[in-house]
């Protein structure tokens, strides 16, 4: 694994240093192609993994997806999941609020009776 980093490194610094990368520092986002993803994609793939960096692939200059680390990956899904579960709160809020909804309700104990549930 320390190759794979030195290799992204390395290739970072000497893209750097020809001028056709912007200095991409841990976590920084770059731009590439589709085609120059097609190309290289395990070093692409290790870049993210490894050097902690955010691909957004292009294709005629279209922003197609994006690339990031697993760990960021898990930061959104518990960003949405705990906006989702605020939502359903809130959902359950307004309902047995409404007076309304309560008038359309039906008791658990009668749906257990109609289907035969203990």
């Amino acid at each position: 694994m320390l190759r794979v980093v030195h290799r992204v490194r390395e290739r970072r610094r000497m893209q750097r240093e020809s001028g056709k990368q912007k200095d991409v520092k841990s976590g920084g986002e770059h731009h590439v192609t589709a085609t120059e993803v097609r190309k290289d994609f395990s070093d692409f793939i290790n870049r993210v993994a490894y050097g902690k960096e955010r691909l957004i692939v292009k294709r005629r200059e279209k922003k197609l997806a994006a690339v990031i680390p697993m760990e960021e990956y898990r930061l959104l899904e518990q960003a949405m999941e705990a906006k989702l579960d605020r939502l359903d709160r809130e959902e359950i809020e307004r309902l047995t609020n409404d007076p309304n909804y309560a008038e359309d309700s039906v008791p658990l104990s009668e749906v257990k009776e109609e289907f035969g549930i203990e």
